[in-house]
C-alpha cells in the first residue's frame, strides 16, 4: 500500500533540497505548509490525540536543535526541515532521523575534507577551537574555516533527506 505521509515528506524533502542548492536558504511559507500539511494528514489518520503528539513533537525538536543553530553548526531551516519531520512522524522517528543525518552528514564532510586535502589542518582548527572553549568556559560559534561559505558547508538538506531514507529503511 501507498504511504501518503512518505509521499509528501519525500516530495517536501526534494523540493527543500532544490530551493537550498539555489538559494542556501529554504522558504519559511513551504516549511509551514509542509508541516500543517503533515499535521492534516496525521489529524485525519490517527486523530486529534496524534496531532497533538506531532505539534509537541515539532516544538521539542526545535528546542533540541536550537542550541546547535547558535553554535553555526546548523542552519535554522534544517532545523525546521527536522520539525517538518516531526510532524509527519512524531518524536521518535524524528530523533532516529537527527541520529542518521548527522552520521552521514560527518560522513559526506570527512569525505570533502578529504578530498579537499584539508584533513590536518581542519583537525588543528577543531582542536584550537575546543581548546578555547575549555580555556574560556564559554561557547562560541564555530567559525568556517576558510572564510568561503560555500567550501566550509555542505547542503545538509541533502543528507536530511539520506537521514530520513536510512530511518525509514531501518523502521521496517
Amino acid at each position: 500500500m501507498i504511504d501518503i505521509k512518505i509521499i509528501c515528506m519525500v516530495c517536501a524533502l526534494i523540493m527543500a533540497c532544490l530551493m537550498d542548492l539555489e538559494r542556501y536558504a529554504i522558504s519559511n511559507r513551504f516549511l509551514i505548509g509542509t508541516g500543517l500539511l503533515g499535521l492534516g494528514i496525521t489529524f485525519c489518520q490517527d486523530g486529534l490525540f496524534a496531532g497533538a503528539g506531532r505539534i509537541a513533537a515539532c516544538v521539542i525538536l526545535i528546542a533540541a536543535l536550537f542550541p546547535l543553530f547558535a553554535l553555526h553548526v546548523l542552519g535554522a531551516a534544517d532545523i525546521k526541515l527536522f520539525a517538518v519531520i516531526g510532524c509527519y512522524y512524531g518524536i521518535g522517528f524524528g530523533f532516529r532521523c537527527i541520529l542518521w543525518a548527522f552520521a552521514l552528514g560527518g560522513f559526506v564532510s570527512l569525505l570533502k575534507i578529504i578530498r579537499q586535502r584539508e584533513f590536518r589542518a581542519r583537525l588543528m582548527w577543531a582542536f584550537r577551537w575546543g581548546a578555547e572553549l575549555l580555556r574560556s568556559g564559554k561557547f562560541r560559534p564555530y567559525q568556517h574555516f576558510s572564510g568561503q561559505y560555500e567550501q566550509d558547508t555542505i547542503h545538509f538538506t541533502w543528507v536530511i533527506l539520506g537521514g530520513f531514507f536510512l530511518t525509514i529503511w531501518m523502521s521496517r
